[in-house]
């Protein structure tokens, strides 16, 4: 699957805004989260792997019927959250990885942390 900024974008702004553990399950109604309405199931899942391989989560558990669990941004997580919840930085992101082949989520936290 290819790596989309604006649906890890969406994990971080739900994850920030909710109060409760976000529940990541093949039955889950994603249509009651502002940002996530529009990703599947498995665009979900991935992106919300790749955040937590880069720690933006405080917690995350993926169990064995692969259903996954995050409660709350890490530090690092805020401040990316904070920086693509404008739109113009955004826009520049994704202006950016149009320009080259090789997108990674490093590179993007890398972009991001100098806006």
């Amino acid at each position: 699957m290819k790596l989309n900024p604006e649906c890890i974008r969406a994990i971080l702004l739900t994850v920030e805004s909710s109060d409760d553990d976000l529940i990541v399950s093949a039955g889950s109604d994603f249509s009651k989260y502002k940002y996530l309405k529009k990703y599947t199931f498995e665009e979900i899942e991935y992106h919300a792997k790749q955040c937590n391989s880069v720690g933006f989560f405080d917690e995350y558990l993926l169990d064995v019927s692969h259903t996954t669990y995050i409660n709350g941004l890490s530090f690092e997580g805020h401040l990316i959250a904070d920086k693509l919840r404008s739109p113009e930085a955004i826009r520049k992101l994704l202006s950016f990885i149009k320009k080259g082949e090789n997108f990674s989520i490093q590179l993007m936290m890398s972009f991001i942390s100098r806006l």
